[in-house]
């Protein structure tokens, strides 16, 4: 079995599944398992959507973390897996009967709340949700460039990787950091008014930064001006002294 992922946590890549088929086939045949947490309610709305999910033959599995994408109020996620592959009664020996759950006897408020969004939403609405958060990656991305953050983004993602700002504005706009680069993932609450708002704190702090060197670089400049001129040093004189005979 490999894992596949859809949308990587910091960077939001998506792995190529025929590259990996063709790598391991090698080995026999290959099992795999796509991990679409992130992007798994994106990608199936992209050009990239043949070679991902059930319609790629090698996958027999897929996970997504429904809160993600569908602003889920509890965590909760989706295991899917190809017919064929699932047993169809599980029986509990100790209860005497048969459950074709997952959560068997846990709370069923997150399958309910997954199961409204999905019926409320419907294809179309998943679709728009999937445009318009493709749409507002490519935005933000064009405006972490004009403000000099050197962004990247990957086809078909919502993750938008840049230069990591002040600590400041990583804690005021909760950024998930790794090293010198920071990330934005443009899920529906990411609107133009918070992206641009992050970037005038961006070339604000810029700014104050500039105005702080200035005004150092002109105190350390009179400061040399008021220092008292050196002494100079003094002057060696050398008198003959007569040889003695």
């Amino acid at each position: 079995m490999v894992v596949a992922t859809s949308g990587t946590t910091m960077t939001g890549a998506i792995d190529d599944v025929d590259a990996i088929v063709a790598a391991a086939s090698a080995a026999g045949p290959v099992y795999v398992h796509a991990d679409a947490a992130l992007s798994g309610l994106i990608v199936p709305f992209t050009a990239d959507s043949a070679s991902w999910g059930f319609a790629h033959r090698a996958v027999g599995s897929i996970a997504v973390s429904m809160h993600k994408g569908l602003g889920m109020p509890v965590p909760c996620a989706l295991a899917m897996c190809r017919s064929e592959l699932v047993v169809a009664e599980v029986e509990g020996e100790y209860v005497g009967t048969t459950d074709a759950t997952l959560g068997c006897s846990r709370s069923g408020l997150a399958s309910v709340l997954i199961w409204f969004a999905l019926a409320s939403k419907g294809l179309k609405g998943l679709a728009r949700d999937a445009r318009a958060a493709l749409d507002m990656a490519q935005q933000t991305t064009e405006r972490l460039a004009a403000a000099g953050l050197h962004p990247e983004l990957h086809p078909s993602s919502i993750v938008v990787v840049f230069d990591r700002p002040a600590e400041w504005i990583c804690g005021k706009y909760h950024l998930a950091t790794v090293g010198d680069r920071a990330h934005i993932v443009t899920v529906s609450h990411v609107s133009d008014h918070i992206v641009e708002e992050l970037c005038r704190d961006v070339e604000r702090t810029r700014e104050i930064a500039t105005v702080i060197a200035g005004c150092l670089l002109a105190a350390g400049h009179r400061s040399r001006e008021a220092e008292p001129p050196l002494p100079l040093p003094p002057t060696t004189r050398v008198s003959a002294a007569p040889c003695s005979s």
